[in-house]
């Protein structure tokens, strides 16, 4: 928009629309919790809002949302108009259908073609469209994964755990050095035993190697998609103590070293508490030869 009207336009255009539109998806969103009428029994204080439903074009639904997350229909009776969902099916009806596909793995992953795809929504618009997503990802990391939502739900599922392994990683880590075990014979330890992970044998390794923390993916990121999964877990009514607690750590670090700090500040924080730096120990130089 710069480019095409310069900074009149970027203003107008990009930064007043965007700003109103995050406000108002709040306002109807905590209006939903205020105002209607309860269906189902969840774990929150969602309602349904026929006005707001119409006022959103079916967002207004809340209470059969928090219920049952992963469906694209916000209304579930004939008489709950949902603008947005006869859009979609308007949609299909000519051909034109929506899959979320989240797309997980690292910078290094991406450009050799091994990225996973975690998609949801209509089986065979995923059977059409998969040559497409083989172009972009490891064919053998392609998954369909249900309805609409599901591959963002996956995805949120995945990165939580992998944030769940850095702080248990961390901890482990600290645990054993400050007991005296020296770092490189307490990772192979680990390593080989039924407690290794992807994280603690591939993962961590540049942080041990050069203390890389992976500015790749900062912290302002990593605490919103923990913020969600601790959302959806919240909605779908499963208690996620560990993963709350996660989210907390993760929040300190971020507080700690700022939002763009790397991905494994966790680590930096136990390394910062305990006084202890994860490193292996420094290879001995060795002369050119004469």
């Amino acid at each position: 928009m710069y480019l095409i009207g310069g900074l009149p336009l970027f203003l107008w255009g990009f930064v007043l629309s965007t700003v109103l539109l995050w406000h108002d998806t709040f306002t109807i969103n905590s209006l939903s919790h205020l105002f209607g009428t309860v269906r189902y029994k969840t774990t929150d204080t969602s309602k349904n809002n026929w006005f707001l439903a119409l006022l959103t074009l079916g967002e207004g639904w809340h209470n059969n949302h928090h219920h049952y997350m992963a469906s694209a229909r916000q209304g579930f009776f004939w008489w709950e108009i949902d603008i947005t969902y006869y859009t979609l099916k308007l949609f299909a009806a000519v051909g034109l259908v929506m899959l979320d596909a989240p797309i997980s793995g690292s910078p290094v992953t991406l450009k050799a073609g091994q990225a996973s795809l975690m998609v949801g929504g209509d089986a065979a618009a995923f059977d059409t469209v998969k040559p497409v997503l083989e172009a972009i990802g490891d064919p053998e990391r392609i998954f369909h994964l249900g309805p609409a939502g599901s591959g963002y739900a996956v995805k949120l599922l995945l990165n939580l755990m992998w944030f769940v392994h850095a702080v248990a990683t961390a901890e482990a880590l600290t645990i054993g050095v400050r007991a005296g075990v020296p770092l490189d014979t307490l990772h192979a330890a680990l390593v080989s035993s039924p407690a290794n992970s992807v994280f603690l044998e591939r993962d961590i390794l540049p942080l041990l190697h050069h203390g890389d923390y992976d500015e790749g993916f900062a912290m302002e990121l990593v605490t919103k998609d923990l913020g969600l999964a601790v959302d959806l877990a919240r909605d779908v009514g499963v208690p996620a103590d560990l993963s709350a607690l996660v989210e907390q750590i993760h929040r300190r670090a971020r507080a700690a070293y700022g939002d763009h700090a790397g991905e494994m500040s966790a680590v930096r924080l136990y390394e910062d508490l305990a006084g202890t730096e994860l490193r292996w120990p420094a290879l001995p130089e060795v002369p050119w030869p004469s």
